[in-house]
């Protein structure tokens, strides 16, 4: 309840604070989604933002909203939280964060790991937030009318976005803006906090997210397809010891991360262990090719990305073939004309895992 979760102590964490995750933040009882809380009683208290907004008095009006939109739930559907930004789940993460940074030592190594919950459905950005959009322009949404698309992906987009209007899409995007920004607004303060301590200059950060978010394109929201709006994330890995900053097309991959902390850390490893390649040797300008593809697996779907071509091999379903640098939008679906490529493209995925 208090965020100390046993399970992070078994995975070498020694200060832990774990919050209950957007879609889990209103209450999570075996398994399955209640909302039948009681604010008076530990034992109806998920995890620590539940008790702090517990504490301010906050909690029934946020349970009492999560249950409205869970029980008219649509995927396009976005309204402001009923909680000011202060107390928004963001705010109470990156707080935390800062109150950590505020008592470590730069006399003895340290690691923190930051993992807001936003952007992320449902959207309910604070009031204050979403109002500072509220004449923007967003980029249109890949338009798709799904020809030579995977039935999956048919009847995905339809349970997504069916009976959707251009103005209900705005508002989900003013909303997914919002919610940037606010978690823009706490990675400053915590950049802000290692400068006043003294600790910018002896510390690396790396600024990523865990998937993306298809926000309409396709017909779709959410992540779980092997299309870009799903798959490409920002990376962004800054060490105070570098004397250039550069953008890299390098296909590289979130595993890559464990082997890159290794050697940020000096720590020794067998990297025939494991399935990610350090990221070092590029950002020293040591390497010139860091992977020669990307790969990503769900369930039902898997793809192989070679820097130009991504096959998606969807199973028990027609698979896709698309030229992103023809077809940057993924509307064409080539795999019937290109056999060889999508043959040599499978060949490669199965040897991923060996």
């Amino acid at each position: 309840m208090n965020g100390d979760l046993p399970i992070m102590y078994q995975l070498g964490f020694t200060d832990p604070h774990e919050t209950e995750g957007k879609m889990n933040a209103a209450f999570r009882r075996n398994g399955l989604m209640s909302f039948d809380i009681k604010p008076d009683q530990d034992d109806h208290i998920a995890g620590s933002f539940q008790s702090y907004l517990r504490d301010q008095g906050r909690l029934s009006d946020f349970v009492e909203d999560y249950r409205k939109r869970f029980a008219e739930w649509k995927y396009y559907h976005a309204w402001p939280s009923p909680l000011p930004a202060e107390h928004f789940h963001d705010s109470y993460i990156g707080r935390k964060s800062c109150e950590f940074l505020e008592q470590v030592s730069g006399e003895a190594p340290w690691h923190l790991f930051v993992s807001f919950v936003g952007p992320h459905d449902p959207w309910d950005a604070p009031a204050s937030y979403v109002d500072a959009f509220p004449d923007q322009t967003f980029p249109p949404s890949i338009e798709d009318d799904h020809a030579n698309k995977p039935e999956w992906i048919k009847k995905k987009a339809k349970k997504h976005t069916a009976g959707m209007t251009e103005s209900e899409l705005h508002q989900v995007k003013r909303h997914y803006g919002a919610a940037i920004k606010l978690i823009d607004d706490w990675v400053g303060n915590i950049l802000d906090t290692l400068e006043q301590k003294g600790l910018s200059d002896q510390t690396v950060i790396i600024f990523c997210a865990d998937h993306g978010e298809m926000m309409g394109d396709h017909g779709l929201f959410q992540k779980s397809t092997m299309y870009e709006g799903a798959l490409r994330i920002p990376l962004i890995i800054a060490d105070p010891r570098a004397t250039k900053v550069e953008t890299s097309s390098a296909l590289a991959e979130l595993m890559d991360l464990h082997p890159t902390i290794l050697d940020f850390a000096g720590v020794e490893y067998k990297k025939s262990s494991l399935d990610g390649v350090s990221l070092v040797p590029l950002l020293k300008g040591e390497a010139v090719q860091h992977k020669p593809f990307q790969f990503s697996e769900l369930t039902n779907t898997r793809m192989i990305f070679d820097g130009r071509y991504k096959l998606i091999q969807n199973h028990n379903d027609i698979d896709e073939l698309y030229d992103l640098q023809e077809d940057p939008h993924e509307l064409m679906n080539i795999i019937r004309e290109n056999a060889a490529l999508s043959q040599q493209l499978l060949k490669q995925m199965a040897n991923v895992r060996k």
